[in-house]
């Protein structure tokens, strides 16, 4: 334990709490800038995106900027959030499936039908438990909520964990979400 840098995390986040309690709009707007500042770095920071990832970091950094209605109505609202994002979005952003596994993910719309990730496959006879090439990734499950892909699911957790799902992998999944919908645990809608 690095005590030194548990003292600075510890009053960093006490201060962001008493903010966040306490603040008036007037400071609000006062650290605005800063907090529009912060957004559009953490967009600008990748300047190798593809069009896809870049659109998956600005509706990031646009929903963490409209956040801040949640604490202060009135500051920050979507149109405005959007419109500081808007410059860094690039053209052709549409995720695009080149392979079949990829094609199939594209069109499964998968919707959790748990609380919580399904880690230990409890509502399964032990004897017909199979994870299908490996545990399920916690992001892109909690990403299915029915409302995009599969694909576009993991394509936004690669995004979040700098990584790239391979081709074999993502028929794994595809397999696992079929077998998890065999025992409740999601429902798959194709589309």
């Amino acid at each position: 334990m690095d005590w030194e840098l548990a003292e600075t995390v510890s009053t960093l986040v006490a201060t962001l709490g008493a903010f966040l309690i306490s603040a008036d709009k007037e400071d609000y707007e006062a650290v605005l800038p800063e907090l529009t500042d912060l957004a559009v770095s953490a967009v600008t920071d990748h300047r190798f995106d593809t069009p896809f990832e870049r659109k998956v970091r600005c509706d990031f950094a646009a929903g963490q900027l409209e956040s801040i209605n949640n604490w202060m109505p009135g500051i920050m609202d979507q149109q405005s959030a959007g419109a500081i994002i808007a410059p860094y979005r690039i053209d052709g952003d549409e995720l695009t499936a080149a392979t079949e596994n990829e094609k199939t993910a594209a069109r499964m719309f998968v919707t959790r039908q748990i609380t919580g990730t399904p880690w230990s496959l409890a509502a399964i006879p032990y004897a017909e438990r199979n994870y299908h090439g490996g545990r399920i990734n916690k992001l892109f499950f909690t990403l299915c909520d029915g409302t995009r892909s599969l694909l576009e699911a993991i394509r936004i957790a690669d995004v979040a964990h700098y990584n790239t799902t391979s081709d074999e992998k993502i028929g794994c999944v595809i397999k696992f979400m079929r077998y998890l919908e065999k025992y409740g645990y999601v429902k798959i809608a194709l589309q």
